[in-house]
């Protein structure tokens, strides 16, 4: 069980920083729309951003995209079909709504897997 990890965004911003900037800087990281980028960041809820992956890559992940002023975590993803993981299921699929099409996070954060 190598990649048993979830990468999650909190719906909160890091102390000191300003909504518009993180915007536009996840806008960049993640190579979307600026209007895909604010949905993301304003959103007020958990949301699962990358799923299936080890501690080593997640941490990564965390690195990048904490770089851009969201407050996220790493969690062990227990595969199991409590109500925590349907919350987190129904976050996936709202996210998949934002980071849609050729805009994936896979794509967008430039990540080394070795």
């Amino acid at each position: 069980m190598k990649d048993n990890y979830i990468v999650v965004y909190s719906g909160k911003l890091l102390p000191k920083t300003s909504s518009g900037d993180v915007i536009h800087r996840v806008s960049i990281l993640l190579k979307i729309p600026m209007e895909k980028a604010e949905a993301l960041v304003t959103t007020n809820q958990s949301k699962i951003l990358k799923r299936n992956v080890s501690y080593e890559i997640a941490q990564k992940y965390q690195k990048a995209l904490m770089s851009t002023g969201m407050e996220i975590t790493i969690e062990i993803d227990s595969g199991q079909n409590s109500s925590d993981d349907h919350i987190h299921q129904k976050a996936k699929k709202e996210n998949n709504k934002i980071l849609s099409g050729k805009e994936s996070l896979n794509n967008s954060i430039n990540i080394d897997k070795s």
